[in-house]
C-alpha cells in the first residue's frame, strides 16, 4: 500500500485506478492497532489528498480516493479513540478537500462526498447544512443516497428546524410509498415522523 501511494505521488503510474483501489480496499480492512496507526497518518491522509488533486481530471481515482477518505474519517478514526483516549483527529484537510467536489457532476463522486462529508465534525457548521441534508436524496442510485438520507436524517433528529421537518416528512413518505416496504414502514414511520 505504501508502494501504491508513493507510486501515486511521484512518478505517472500507467494504470492509477488500480493503485488507488488496493488503498481504498485497505481503508475497509479489520480495523486494528497497526492498520489504523498507519492509515491515521497525518502525513499518509496527506499524501492520499494530494493525489486526488494531482488526478482531479481522472473522476474515477477521484471517486476512490474520497471512497478511502471516507473510511478512514468513520471507521479508522473510531478505531483509533477505541484504542487510544486521547487520539484527535486533524479532519480539516479532509472537510476542504471533500468541499471540493460537493457538487460535482459525477454522481458517483457526489454520493462519496456525501458519506463522508456527514460524518466530519466540520459539517455540523457547514453553511447549508439541512438544504444539502435534503439534497442528498436526489442523487442517484436513489437506493444509496435515500439509506444515507434516513442515516443522517435519524441520526440529527431532534436537531432539524421546523422549516425543514415537512419537506424531510414528505420525502420519507414518498420514499416508503415508493418502495412499499411492509413490514418497515410502520417502524420507520415511529422512527422518523416524531419530529
Amino acid at each position: 500500500m505504501t508502494k501504491a501511494l508513493e507510486d501515486l505521488c511521484n512518478s505517472t503510474p500507467e494504470n492509477p485506478l488500480s493503485l488507488i483501489k488496493t488503498i481504498e480496499k485497505a481503508t475497509r480492512l479489520e480495523t486494528g492497532s497497526p492498520i489504523s496507526e498507519f492509515l491515521s497518518n497525518p502525513d499518509f491522509i496527506q499524501k492520499l489528498i494530494n493525489v486526488g488533486y494531482r488526478y482531479e481530471s481522472d473522476e474515477k481515482v477521484v471517486e476512490q480516493v474520497l471512497w478511502s477518505l471516507g473510511q478512514i474519517s468513520d471507521r479508522v478514526f473510531w478505531s483509533m479513540r477505541q484504542l487510544y483516549d486521547e487520539f484527535e483527529a486533524d479532519t480539516q484537510n479532509i472537510y476542504n478537500f471533500f468541499l471540493q467536489f460537493v457538487n460535482h457532476k459525477n454522481n458517483k463522486i457526489r454520493l462519496a462526498v456525501a458519506t463522508g462529508l456527514v460524518k466530519l465534525p466540520q459539517f455540523e457548521e457547514y453553511s447549508n447544512k439541512w438544504n444539502y441534508i435534503i439534497s442528498i436524496a436526489s442523487i442517484p442510485p436513489k437506493i444509496k443516497s435515500m439509506r444515507l438520507f434516513r442515516w443522517v436524517v435519524k441520526g440529527n433528529i431532534k436537531n432539524i428546524p421546523n422549516e425543514f421537518k415537512y419537506p424531510i416528512c414528505k420525502m420519507l413518505k414518498e420514499y416508503l410509498y415508493e418502495t412499499n416496504v411492509e413490514g418497515h414502514q410502520t417502524r420507520l414511520h415511529r422512527s422518523y415522523f416524531q419530529v
